[in-house]
């Protein structure tokens, strides 16, 4: 999708202001700025008007100059000071000069600052040690920054930044930095008022034309230095020369209204006086919103008026001719313009600055003055015509975080429709109860206003969806009903209305996938996809590009669907970067894909990068189930009990907070696993009779993913304990529901239980058809994982087939399989901890040995007889080269 370019106006916040004093008068001070170029801080503090911009900015041309460093200069406005808004236009700064790519301002878009800042500042400083020159970073008025997210950025920035990285801040107070360290270190130079003030020698070098030395000492006496002041003066006397200096000196008024009052403002005419007033409460404008607020159609002439006190009056987009009042100049005609005309007209003013603004797709700034006229109705309305919640999948979380946070709390709860984004933003921050009771608020509130006939912006229809959405967010009422409920939404959806439709379609494609009718959900998501291109909507295809995904995934059409989570890793590291909720989800999907495809060390990398994200993070059922599915599986596969532990911990966490029941009951089908693996056979039979009174049985079809799981744990758990008519039944239900969902990976589990269940009866010729069966259909898949997941005679089954080549009715796809099977599996056997070639059975026995079961509990474990027991034993000790019980667990535990 074509990218926006850099707003101009926004260009102009990274050019320092123009010169207002010769170079050569602040000679001392860019001295004492060079001297200081090793160190990590530089404040410049003193009060307005006394310059710091000015010599900074001389600084910056020194420093470009010299053409030695990277110098980035970032201009600071009142309403900069909301982190999702700072670091949109901090992140703009490092891709204006080339340090970042557009990457960067994607994610600040995307992002919550409040949530998600911790990583943004890690790849921030990531990026900064990337550059291999000196950069100077220029903060210009710093004292507008409050935010203790954004101070905190600050923080982290002076702690870990690189050598070559100097800051430099102009400010009027202090900055609430921790800088003592620095201090102490000599890392920092501070730069005070009387640094700022111009000397009586600079006075005369400026003024030595224009005054005398007895006028030019008066006026150093009387402004104290004060460059503004001393600007201000020399520039009204030298268009009025006629007047006396002394005269105006003398006066009592403070000197900076005195001038802006008497000298600048009552000079000028009527009209350019009332254009000064109105405009003063914009914060940039052109002639066309100066000639709509104003009334008037000679803005270009009056400006040409007023362009000469260049002091003042800044220009901010010169391709555009957008300009802005200094702040002193702008809070001067503030005031004075609500004592002439009252705090009413300068609402009304504002809001008709507002409808100009809305009108020319200005749409921030129409929102900002409707609020500061207080006319929160008409902001909530303008925010709803343009989206509403729908605004955080078109625009960013960061975007209408920024938005949200001009408004105060009472405003937020009083509004359906502020409440509805507010409830949509918690969904999108993970916090899915805030998200639920945010709703249920805002929907009170909307019913309300319908049953009193009060106007609202909001509609039945975004209610419906949101609903929806939270409905699916907690894994509730994932049936029928909520589908013929979303089916009959879509027809009442207007043909146009292309984002409500895609998301309908979108929780369409994720209950079918969650029901298992992987067919219908594939057509729902690539139905929502196109609806979703028509919206312009990339957030909305990345969730589609999942749904469809995962519908091939279940389906055993791994490679395909590892294309489609390719994509949306792609697609979700251009608009957010790295480290983003949906690039984790990427990252989750793509790791189950090697994993089946018996690619564990890049699952393993893919999961740790991805599933801690997701803990924190916009995310629903299907993808934890899969995430912690695979990273339980994982730690079984190195035989980490702990590690096990730790993600079921996790994962019950998560179903408790995100009130996730059916991953709670999927978390203890896995510890069933992990307890089966592990021989703890009294916990084993304890959670079995726990889930099997769940009453989720009566309907299996919602809890499929859970239900073929828990078939394939028993059927193991039997088949290792030589119980094969009970592992064939298990084996047969788990194939049955597998069949009916098209599920090809769960076939191939199926029918590796039953061909080792037929083996181990002596039922060869039935054991060779079903496993040739296993091999072609999981060459067919791709699959590999699931024979490395079955008891260790799968080895002995498939050195058997390979031999009989009479019962061999493999195709070359089969056969090669088969060959690389043979080879896999016995390297893999072999550093299970098998220095000693175990059988499958003594390595069964091994670790009941070591927890101290007697001959009769492990009979009873393995489904053995005692005899039988005592037979391995003996066959164990002389591998070992042991002669009892203690002997052979202190040989297991000493690594050979």
């Amino acid at each position: 999708m074509p990218k926006k370019p850099m707003p101009s106006f926004l260009l102009q916040k990274f050019k320092p202001p123009q010169q207002q004093v010769k170079l050569s008068l602040r000679t001392q001070l860019l001295e004492l700025l060079s001297q200081a170029e090793a160190k990590s801080l530089i404040t410049a503090v003193s009060p307005a008007g006394y310059g710091k911009s000015t010599l900074l900015s001389q600084y910056v041309e020194m420093l470009n100059q010299q053409g030695k460093a990277q110098v980035i200069w970032i201009a600071i406005d009142p309403s900069d000071n909301e982190p999702n808004k700072f670091f949109n236009i901090f992140s703009h700064a490092l891709v204006h000069h080339n340090i970042a790519d557009k990457q960067l301002i994607n994610r600040a878009n995307s992002i919550s600052a409040n949530t998600d800042y911790d990583s943004f500042f890690i790849d921030i400083v990531a990026i900064l040690h990337e550059v291999k020159h000196s950069i100077y970073l220029f903060i210009d008025d710093f004292h507008f920054l409050s935010d203790k997210v954004i101070l905190h950025f600050f923080n982290q920035i002076l702690q870990y930044a690189p050598q070559q990285l100097q800051l430099i801040i102009s400010s009027r107070i202090q900055p609430r930095l921790e800088i003592a360290n620095l201090l102490a270190s000599g890392q920092m130079l501070m730069l005070q008022p009387e640094h700022f003030k111009l000397s009586i020698d600079e006075a005369f070098q400026l003024y030595s034309e224009q005054f005398s030395q007895s006028e030019i000492t008066a006026f150093h006496d009387k402004t104290e230095g004060w460059v503004v002041a001393m600007q201000l003066i020399a520039l009204f006397h030298q268009q009025h020369p006629e007047l006396a200096l002394t005269s105006l000196l003398n006066q009592s008024i403070d000197i900076l209204d005195l001038y802006m009052s008497e000298q600048i403002y009552h000079k000028l005419d009527a009209n350019v006086q009332h254009f000064l007033l109105h405009t003063s409460l914009l914060d940039r404008f052109d002639p066309l919103i100066a000639n709509y607020v104003c009334e008037i159609d000679n803005s270009t002439q009056l400006m040409s008026q007023i362009i000469p006190f260049s002091s003042l009056v800044i220009p901010i987009d010169s391709q555009q001719g957008f300009f802005r009042y200094h702040h002193l100049f702008a809070d001067f005609l503030k005031q004075r313009l609500l004592q002439e005309v009252g705090e009413q007209t300068c609402r009304e003013l504002r809001c008709k600055a507002a409808k100009y603004y809305a009108n020319n797709d200005y749409f921030e700034e129409a929102v900002n003055q409707y609020i500061r006229a207080n006319h929160i109705e008409s902001a909530i309305a303008l925010i709803a015509s343009a989206g509403g919640w729908e605004l955080i999948l078109t625009r960013g979380i960061g975007y209408v975080e920024s938005l949200l946070s001009q408004f105060n709390r009472t405003q937020i709860t009083n509004s359906p429709t502020l409440g509805l984004i507010q409830c949509y933003l918690y969904l999108k921050l993970g916090e899915v109860n805030q998200a639920s009771n945010s709703y249920e608020l805002a929907y009170t509130l909307f019913k309300e206003y319908q049953q009193q006939e009060k106007p609202s912006s909001s509609q039945s229809r975004d209610f419906s969806i949101i609903k929806m959405l939270i409905d699916l967010y907690l894994d509730r009422g994932t049936d029928n009903r909520l589908i013929n409920t979303l089916t009959e939404l879509l027809e009442t959806l207007e043909e146009s209305d292309h984002l409500g439709r895609g998301v309908v379609l979108a929780g369409l494609g994720l209950i079918h996938n969650q029901l298992g009718r992987f067919e219908e959900a594939h057509s729902a998501a690539i139905s929502s996809h196109q609806q979703m291109q028509l919206a312009n909507c990339w957030v909305g295809i990345n969730y589609n590009i999942f749904h469809q995904g995962q519908s091939l995934a279940y389906r055993g059409q791994l490679s395909e669907a590892h294309e489609l989570f390719k994509r949306a890793s792609k697609m979700a590291k251009e608009h957010l970067g790295l480290d983003s909720g949906l690039q984790s989800m990427a990252s989750c999907l793509k790791a189950d894909i090697h994993y089946q495809v018996y690619q564990i060390e890049k699952a393993e990398e893919l999961l740790a990068s991805g599933i801690k994200v997701l803990e924190s993070k916009d995310c629903w059922h299907d993808i934890y189930a899969v995430s912690f599915k695979l990273a339980i599986n994982l730690a079984i596969a190195h035989d980490d009990h702990s590690l096990c532990q730790h993600y079921l911990q996790r994962g019950y966490l998560v179903a408790q907070i995100r009130q996730l029941e059916r991953l709670e009951k999927l978390l203890d089908v896995l510890n069933l696993k992990v307890t089966d693996k592990f021989c703890h056979l009294d916990k084993f039979n304890q959670l079995n009779s726990q889930i099997i009174r769940e009453t989720y049985w009566q309907a299996p079809q919602p809890m499929w993913f859970v239900i073929s799981e828990y078939y394939y744990v028993i059927a193991n758990h039997y088949l290792s304990r030589n119980m094969s008519n009970q592992a064939l039944s298990y084996s047969q239900k788990l194939s049955l529901l597998a069949q009916e969902n098209n599920q090809k990976i769960d076939q191939v589990k199926a029918l590796g239980i039953q061909c080792l269940s037929q083996f181990s009866i002596g039922n060869e010729k039935k054991a060779f058809r079903l496993v040739t069966q296993m091999l072609e259909l999981a060459s067919q898949v791709g699959c590999k994982q699931v024979f490395f997941e079955l008891p260790n005679h799968i080895e002995a089954l498939l050195l058997k087939l390979n031999l009989h080549s009479d019962e061999n009715q493999l195709s070359s796809e089969g056969n090669s399989l088969l060959t690389w099977l043979i080879s896999e599996l016995k390297k893999s056997h072999q550093a299970q901890n098998n220095p000693w070639h175990l059988s499958s059975r003594e390595q069964q026995i091994c670790p009941l040995l070591s927890q101290g079961f007697t001959n009769k509990q492990i009979s009873t474990t393995l489904g053995i007889s005692e005899n039988t027991v005592k037979f391995h034993l003996k066959n164990l000790f002389q591998k070992l080269g042991v002669i009892n019980r203690q002997q052979a667990v202190l040989a297991l535990a000493t690594p050979k």
